[in-house]
């Protein structure tokens, strides 16, 4: 029986004798098995967001305004659930025991739905997105007990050794690496080298990387010329002579010992994305190219909404959800005149949900072209005193260095 009405009940009597009850649980309506719960925690939370203390008045009130004070049994339910409730001090107890039984059910509906997609030979990729919007986030709430022991377990672990993942480049590092969970925007207008400075971060850790613009042979094409040391017009075009070809072979020994898991498509979804990066085991880094040309979101009716869902979506279900630092390669407009962060392609949404935003640009001086990295934004740490810094491309090391 996936439902506890003592539990239930619990909390709701809980939260009428203590107003201030409610604020340490984090249950939702749903999360209650009775529809006539749902109708009293749904009252409790608008009371809240009122600012209006809860008590049986208030709520009676509030569930009479909402033509469900008779659909409860009337003021008599509310006084059984006081008189029923010695005290609240057990209410995050009994608030687990209910999210407890809510997430068997939502388990059981997502089973369901796994089964109907397993019989009309649907997708993994599917199949785990129906297990996705399942959250249990009944422990997400820290007392600052909580808080100081986490601290115990997290900065002991970091003596001597560095957080999170190194930009490749030593003034990046400078300003600190990028966490799990955290995501990272690379943006620039087409040709610029972005994904040159995405793939070489990547080249360090356990990477998943998803292309949605480049081919496996184009993806191929640029690591055999980096292990072969090898112009990449070398390796692409063919006809090659025996000297090339032989250093082709080597590299194809080295391809082998890289530890970047490349998943190449168009069309591809948030939902896919997390289901290939929760099958790699000791995953370090997830890397997504890019996001104008990913998937629209069902519910997306413009591109300005689609991009703004995915941006959002990869940042709470595939960076902090898999604990995984995330890059994103983002498009800019070619509106030199407007600034950078106004330039990112169809959505605001891209700025407000980076942790971090890096831009590669490539200047004209007369027939040479300069290529700088520019800062755009670092949630913890504020704007660094250099925001832009020069960099050489090395053709056949494929990466930048600085000048």
């Amino acid at each position: 029986m996936n439902y506890s009405l003592e539990a239930e009940e619990a909390v709701l009597g809980s939260c009428l004798i203590d107003p201030e009850a409610i604020f340490q649980i984090t249950l939702k309506p749903s999360d209650f098995y009775r529809d006539k719960n749902q109708w009293v925690f749904g009252a409790f939370l608008s009371l809240a967001d009122k600012n209006i203390p809860i008590d049986q008045v208030t709520v009676s009130h509030e569930l009479s305004e909402g033509q469900k004070l008779d659909a409860i049994g009337g003021s008599a339910y509310l006084s059984h659930l006081v008189a029923n409730c010695a005290t609240s001090v057990h209410i995050r107890h009994y608030a687990g025991i209910v999210k407890k039984h809510s997430l068997q059910r939502e388990l059981f509906t997502a089973a369901m739905k796994i089964e109907e997609i397993a019989t009309r030979g649907g997708s993994v990729a599917e199949a785990i997105n129906a297990l996705m919007g399942i959250r249990d986030d009944s422990d997400h709430v820290l007392t600052p007990k909580d808080m100081a022991n986490l601290a115990d377990t997290r900065y002991p672990a970091l003596i001597g050794q560095p957080s999170g993942i190194y930009w490749s480049l030593p003034f990046l590092d400078e300003l600190g690496c990028l966490q799990r969970g955290q995501l990272c925007v690379i943006a620039g207008v087409t040709g610029h080298g972005k994904t040159t400075l995405a793939h070489q971060i990547a080249r360090t850790n356990k990477t998943l990387y998803v292309s949605i613009e480049m081919s496996p042979e184009d993806l191929l094409d640029r690591e055999i010329a980096r292990l072969s040391h090898r112009h990449i017009d070398q390796i692409s075009r063919g006809s090659y002579s025996e000297t090339v070809y032989d250093d082709i072979i080597k590299a194809q020994g080295r391809l082998a010992e890289t530890d970047i898991h490349y998943f190449s498509r168009g069309n591809i979804g948030v939902d896919t994305v997390y289901a290939h990066a929760r099958r790699l085991t000791g995953l370090e880094l997830v890397v997504v190219d890019y996001l104008q040309l990913m998937k629209w979101p069902k519910e997306a009716k413009t591109k300005m909404q689609a991009v703004a869902d995915n941006i959002v979506n990869l940042k709470t279900h595939v960076a902090r959800e898999l604990d995984v630092p995330v890059i994103v390669i983002s498009q800019l407009s070619r509106d030199v005149n407007a600034p950078l962060n106004y330039r990112l392609k169809e959505s605001g949404e891209i700025e407000n949900t980076a942790d971090w935003i890096f831009y590669v640009q490539q200047v004209k001086d007369g027939e040479e072209k300069h290529t700088k990295i520019l800062f755009g934004k670092r949630r913890q740490g504020g704007i660094p005193k250099v925001t832009e810094w020069p960099v050489e491309f090395d053709p056949i090391k494929q990466e930048y260095k600085g000048v």
